[in-house]
């Protein structure tokens, strides 16, 4: 939620999401509240204890760097991580099943993550 991750302008323009909107999102969010507060911003937090996280990052999101730090960051705190880079897809590549195959194998990777991880 700082909104100071080279990924952010170095994904403009491939990304569907534009860093300026994604700026504007997260000062709406946080209403002056300190960025680097681990509710806004779980890169800062204490993240022991959480469940096995899957995080899905597209290679040219604007997003990504915050996907990388939060997958290291639940890792430094010996959360279970499986993080994936999907490369060439941007911010929520996965609503698009319907007309992109990496869509679809996407979310059969999410119920697989879900199955192995609720039995």
């Amino acid at each position: 939620m700082t909104g100071t991750a080279a990924s952010l302008e170095e994904n403009a323009g491939k990304d569907v999401l534009d860093p300026g909107v994604a700026r504007s999102f997260m000062r709406l969010y946080l209403q002056g509240a300190d960025p680097r507060q681990p509710l806004a911003s779980p890169v800062f937090a204490d993240l022991r204890g959480l469940p096995p996280l899957l995080i899905q990052v597209g290679t040219i999101e604007v997003l990504l760097d915050d996907a990388r730090a939060l997958a290291a960051r639940g890792k430094t705190c010996g959360v279970e991580v499986t993080y994936e880079e999907w490369e060439g897809m941007f911010h929520g590549w996965q609503t698009m099943a319907a007309l992109l195959p990496e869509g679809v194998q996407a979310i059969a990777h999410i119920g697989d993550f879900i199955r192995r991880h609720s039995r």
